[in-house]
């Protein structure tokens, strides 16, 4: 079903030209977006969207190759007919969408959720929307959190429109920096704002500031003229942020860059800051010209938006580790009925980090990875894993082979428990003379972590009971590991062991 247009249709379109956004090249600043909204919102693809007379174009894709479309086919232009959020949870069960080529054809689009690029006027661009082949349901704080990153791509584009304005203001003020009367009214009606300093005068002072300056600072013109502008610097303004600016001031040459200044009653503000230096035509340098505006809530946003990203991260590589650990308990209970083997591996090879000299986060990482070091076994028929006997060469192997499974199933993991887990799954039975397997790595070829947990495991090993052997006493074990070092094991690490209080071990 086609979308009705607007009511405000040539105005709207209008307000789209005046921000001079289509078919420009792709930008950092949207990218980034999309490509947060795609890893928070845990969707394939996230785009900006822009709705033109009859095509939908995307100044931003994540996930997508195609940048134009036509407006027919659009879900957004359904969504500019409104100031909230439109969800779709399934296209094939919405009638406006359900025979739409995109949902029945090759793409399969199943769910959308977009939020309209609404201006400070009132007029809505296009949308920031999320798509997916397979349906969702969208709760109301992630439609808050969509709006708040539609927001953030508004002020984006203010503020693309606003540097355009002042690049042509700057252009205009090279021209008649000297008739400050002319110079005024050119910047008095921008939102942003203007100083020139003189840098022929002592410390630089300020000569001209547009009304624009006096509404951000809060300060009057006989509080500023004359003066160096860094009275705007307070107590957390980055030191190393003004020595750039004084850099750039001396060498002559741009600044561009944000900086925490101060306004007159003490409330700081994020300043995003350009400084550039006006010649006269014989090449001197006549004045600088500050083009300033106030982009607190901006960062603000951003911040926010990257805490969520980090939070949600942080508990899926949580839940990935849980399932993980799960399975390696498993694995174990299959040939020890205690289920401990892996937390005492875990505890062991985490008292050889310390003892190592390893920092205390590697130490707390190799801990929780440590327990993920026989998850292969779970792919292990029972009658290899409980077989009371001796193995049989060809049994052997397939044994064997569960290190090799273990980092393949670990493999592609986000976090660093993870990453480590695979590297310990794959690296545990590698001995140091190079005899070893899966990959018969020697020496220091093996990762540190891989030969910490072969003396862990096979300790643990030898002083328990298992379907085809009997338990070593503490003693007998420590003996074998010694005797082991150079050979199958790191000495390094044996005299660590060592040192370990071994009968706490068990």
């Amino acid at each position: 079903m086609n979308a009705p247009l607007p009511p405000n249709e040539a105005e709207r379109l209008q307000a789209l030209r005046n921000y001079d956004i289509l078919d420009t090249p792709p930008e950092i600043a949207f990218e980034r977006l999309v490509s947060l909204a795609a890893r928070l919102f845990n969707v394939p693809i996230a785009l900006v969207s822009l709705i033109d007379t009859d095509r939908q174009w995307l100044k931003s894709c994540f996930g997508m190759d195609t940048r134009e479309t036509s407006r027919e086919l659009s879900f957004c232009a359904h969504t500019i007919l409104s100031e909230q959020v439109m969800v779709v949870p399934d296209a094939r069960a919405d009638l406006r969408f359900a025979d739409n080529p995109t949902v029945t054809g090759a793409s399969g689009i199943r769910f959308y959720a977009g939020a309209p690029l609404q201006t400070p006027s009132g007029h809505n661009l296009g949308s920031f929307c999320l798509v997916d082949t397979v349906p969702h349901q969208f709760t109301q704080e992630q439609q808050s959190m969509l709006e708040d990153m539609a927001a953030i791509v508004v002020d984006e584009l203010e503020l693309r429109r606003t540097a355009r304005e002042l690049r042509e203001s700057e252009a205009m003020l090279r021209q008649t920096s000297q008739e400050n009367s002319r110079l005024s009214t050119a910047v008095a009606t921008l939102s942003s704002g203007v100083v020139i300093t003189d840098p022929n005068l002592p410390d630089n002072p300020i000569i001209f500031a547009n009304p624009g300056f006096y509404e951000i600072t809060q300060y009057s013109a006989e509080e500023i003229i004359g003066y160096n502008c860094r009275f705007l610097q307070g107590r957390e303004t980055d030191p190393g942020i003004v020595k750039e600016i004084r850099d750039a001031i001396a060498e002559q040459r741009r600044f561009t860059g944000t900086i925490l200044n101060y306004r007159k009653d003490g409330t700081p503000f994020v300043d995003e800051l350009s400084i550039s230096p006006v010649f006269d035509e014989a090449g001197q340098l006549m004045n600088f010209v500050g083009l300033q505006n106030d982009v607190t809530e901006r960062e603000q946003g951003k911040q926010l938006l990257e805490q969520r990203v980090q939070e949600r991260t942080e508990e899926l590589a949580q839940s990935q580790i849980e399932i993980l650990s799960r399975l390696a308990r498993a694995a174990e209970f299959r040939d020890d009925d205690t289920g401990q083997h892996t937390q005492r591996v875990a505890h062991t090879a985490a008292l050889l980090a310390h003892s190592l000299g390893l920092q205390s986060e590697q130490v707390e990482l190799i801990r929780q990875a440590a327990p993920l070091h026989d998850v292969g076994k779970i792919a292990i028929s029972d009658m290899i894993l409980l077989k009371p006997g001796k193995l049989t060469d060809e049994e052997f192997a397939t044994m064997k082979s569960h290190a090799a499974l273990g980092a393949a199933l670990l493999s592609d993991g986000h976090s660093e428990v993870v990453q480590l887990a695979e590297r310990i799954a794959g690296a545990h039975h590698e001995r140091w003379d190079g005899k070893g397997y899966p990959q018969r790595l020697a020496g220091e070829q093996i990762p540190l972590e891989g030969r910490i947990l072969a003396i862990a495991d096979v300790f643990d090993a030898l002083t328990h009971e298992r379907p085809y052997k009997k338990a070593w006493s503490v003693a007998e074990a420590v003996a074998e590991i010694t005797r082991q070092s150079g050979q199958q094991f790191d000495p390094q690490v044996v005299k660590a062991f060592l040192s370990l209080p071994h009968e706490d071990l068990l």
